[in-house]
């Protein structure tokens, strides 16, 4: 599987908090463009070409990454549910739990020396 977005919603968030784009991230190193925003878009063309054929190779699930982060999480965890049991991998009994801090440490230390 393999997520696939639109080149401007992958700059976007990419860009979310931080100035401008990486050297590396952005395919600099490789020298396709003295633009780093042209390289990058170059770079993620090649990379998505190459996804592309490995998904008609290896039938890959192509997930449409443009969608809100929660829309494809539910979609997923379908597409795994449908291929493995889940119910296999849920816990038979809760962790223990650790031990009740006591309300009143001092009331807890008095009554230890009084037993």
């Amino acid at each position: 599987m393999f997520f696939k977005t639109d080149l401007e919603v992958s700059l976007n968030r990419i860009l979310e908090g931080r100035p401008k784009l990486k050297f590396f991230r952005a395919g600099m190193d490789l020298r396709l463009s003295s633009d780093p925003y042209e390289s990058f878009r170059i770079f993620q063309g090649r990379i998505l070409e190459q996804y592309m054929a490995m998904s008609r190779e290896f039938n890959f699930v192509v997930m449409d990454a443009n969608q809100p982060v929660e829309k494809q999480q539910t979609l997923v965890r379908k597409l795994v549910g449908e291929k493995i049991d889940l119910s296999k991998f849920k816990r038979r009994s809760p962790l223990p739990l650790p031990p009740a801090f006591p309300a009143d440490p001092a009331k807890e230390a008095e009554e230890d020396m009084a037993a």
